[in-house]
């Protein structure tokens, strides 16, 4: 008997929160070199808006991430076997500072050679097409034919839901298959990792961990800087 891998806490990071009339973020870029860069699964990602240093955390994102670190700290509690926590983010420049950010409560950093860093091109932000760089009001147009097809692609070659659900998925498994699951009775708890990518990402990816209706994947949206437990 065996029980669930991992415990994922989601984080979600985005330069600040945008309103109607700003840009969206741009979505996709190339990986920058970290460990455990994972194979490419997106045709989307020969992009490179998303890992421009322009494009990080400005100063209100740094503090949120860095008081998300703390928070992930706390939740985690004293002494915890370090081998037992990882980070895994999307390999966007806002991601990769919120992760490094985040990850100095709990002595994580890039490149610390234990693999507990690592990147994966499966949480790059969802790409809307046409959208990327328009107005942030085109959000709403997008969710709604989310709601009503899950194979819609937003104009201009960006990602259905359904393209979304299925990196996520293949992330899950992923980790699954690396961390192995853990032994029923060994008194080992499960392997705590926190996953920092974006919100369209993440709201797809936690409907996919939960079974629940892909469509309705704006109903578990989070916050900039909030974190949620996930257990895969």
């Amino acid at each position: 008997m065996s029980t669930k891998v991992c415990a994922c806490v989601c984080l979600c990071a985005l330069c600040g929160r945008a309103a109607a009339g700003t840009p969206i973020p741009p979505s996709l870029g190339s990986p920058q070199p970290e460990p455990h860069a994972f194979p490419s699964l997106s045709p989307f990602l020969s992009q490179t808006n998303g890992v421009k240093p322009e494009h990080g955390l400005a100063s209100t994102g740094q503090a949120q991430a860095a008081a998300a670190g703390m928070e992930w700290a706390r939740q985690i509690g004293p002494h915890p076997d370090p081998a037992s926590l990882r980070i895994v983010a999307s390999p966007f420049a806002r991601t990769l500072e919120t992760a490094t950010l985040a990850g100095v409560a709990v002595g994580i950093a890039p490149g610390d050679g234990a693999g507990r860093f690592a990147t994966a091109e499966e949480l790059v932000e969802r790409h809307f097409g046409g959208f990327e760089l328009q107005d942030h009001a085109h959000y709403a147009t997008v969710w709604e034919e989310d709601a009503r097809d899950l194979d819609w692609h937003p104009p201009g070659g960006g990602e259905s839901v359904r393209d979304v659900a299925v990196r996520a998925a293949a992330l899950f498994a992923r980790l699954e298959a690396e961390l192995g699951p853990v032994a029923a009775g060994s008194g080992e708890g499960p392997k705590r990792v926190l996953l920092v990518a974006h919100g369209d990402t993440l709201s797809i990816a936690t409907a996919v961990a939960k079974g629940a209706d892909l469509a309705q994947h704006r109903a578990h949206a989070q916050e900039t800087g909030e974190l949620r437990r996930l257990v895969v």
